[in-house]
């Protein structure tokens, strides 16, 4: 029988830094900005497939709001506002079964909001990745 764990998912970023400090609930997803085909019909109904080139993504997670690691982050996103060159490959990669998500060029898009509550809630931060690469995979049996 597979089994999932969620502390098996992991987020790689940076130099080095592993991401894994995550929120309840949804605290990853993965996806394309835009189709990968269209189709185009003409007059008499005559239908084309249209590959489009646009590879690029997002990567968001969603990080426990006490969490040191959105200290890091806001460090990078900062640094990359101020003086640039904060682009690095990103890999989502979920260790109970064959799901990946990956790029060699991500930067966070920006600085997430703030907002607090009377309860611990997440801090979502985006990644915009060029050239995305995702495989939507099982859970592996042992």
């Amino acid at each position: 029988m597979a089994s999932y764990a969620a502390e098996l998912v992991t987020v790689a970023w940076g130099p080095g830094l592993i991401l894994n400090a995550f929120a309840d609930g949804t605290f990853v997803e993965a996806e394309r900005n835009e189709v990968g085909f269209s189709q185009s019909v003409g007059a008499s109904g005559e239908v084309c497939r249209n590959k489009m080139g646009n590879k690029t993504g997002t990567i968001k997670l969603r990080l426990l709001q006490s969490s040191s690691q959105n200290d890091v982050l806001s460090e990078y996103a900062l640094l990359d506002d101020t003086v640039g060159g904060q682009v690095y490959p990103i890999a989502v990669r979920d260790l109970s079964g064959t799901s990946l998500a990956e790029g060699e060029k991500a930067y966070i898009q920006k600085i997430p909001k703030l907002d607090r509550a009377k309860e611990i809630g997440s801090t979502e931060w985006i990644f915009l990745v060029d050239n995305i690469m995702i495989f939507n995979g099982g859970i592996l049996a042992p």
